[in-house]
């Protein structure tokens, strides 16, 4: 079995009416671009459908990987856990409920060279429930977060990603 150029990773909780068409997407995406790619779904003990057509899209895809918790660990874990299972020469993060667009991911693909990471931001306003203190908290924690790390990311709460493998390599 090849390594993947690309493994996309995905975390997913109640996501049954997603998973279709988020693969489609992905596919649609991704092809064009002539990697070779997996995708990797990891299922967070969802109580929908979702790990039966998770099994059913598996089943007759065999580009996708799909994995599933026994009990509900979180959208960190689900991550965590469908990076460490991709065998991709690159990983990229994005959630299962199509807000990250794949389409983005020749992009991010493009701008990756010559760095080790590339971070999505989200660029549509935010949900209407996020007040003004959600908002103001949430740049002011940008700002904190990029002074001590010298790095300049717009939207650290924004998990679509695209990295180099040797980014985690030694992350236990």
């Amino acid at each position: 079995m090849t390594t993947p150029e690309l493994s996309v990773v995905v975390p997913c909780h109640n996501e049954a009416e997603n998973l279709r068409p988020l693969l489609s997407a992905i596919h649609a995406a991704v092809d064009p671009l002539g990697l070779d790619f997996e995708v990797v779904i990891t299922d967070d003990c969802s109580t929908d459908d979702s790990w039966r057509i998770l099994q059913e899209l598996a089943a007759t895809d065999p580009r996708l990987r799909a994995q599933r918790f026994k009990f509900n660990c979180g959208e960190s874990a689900a991550s965590w856990a469908g990076m460490q299972a991709a065998r991709g020469d690159y990983i990229a993060t994005l959630d299962a409920d199509l807000q990250n667009d794949p389409k983005d991911l020749r992009a991010m693909m493009e701008a990756l060279s010559g760095s080790d990471c590339v971070c999505g931001t989200r660029v549509e306003t935010r949900g209407e429930g996020d007040s003004w203190l959600r908002i103001v908290s949430s740049r002011i924690a940008n700002w904190v977060r990029n002074k001590l790390s010298g790095e300049n990311v717009t939207d650290a709460g924004c998990t679509y990603r695209v990295f180099k493998r040797e980014c985690i390599a030694n992350i236990k």
